[in-house]
């Protein structure tokens, strides 16, 4: 919604430059999501060292996600 306010649209996403790192920062957001979803489940019913494992990826990809946050303000 705040983007849409700001006036970006999907064909945005097609830009390269500005577009393409926008595209990539909404496709780790949702792996990141996603590995969240993962790393709780198995937290809950599986091994400790691979919830381990996929809480420190999920933290990389979601350090990913801020850098990429930041260099779209900058």
């Amino acid at each position: 919604a705040l983007a849409y306010h700001r006036g970006v649209e999907l064909s945005v996403l097609s830009m390269p430059g500005y577009g393409t790192t926008l595209a990539v920062k909404v496709v780790l957001a949702f792996v990141s999501f996603a590995l969240a979803g993962v790393h709780g489940f198995v937290a809950a019913r599986a091994s400790r060292s691979m919830s381990r494992v996929l809480g420190i990826i999920g933290a990389g990809v979601s350090l990913a996600v801020v850098f990429l946050a930041a260099s779209l303000v900058l």
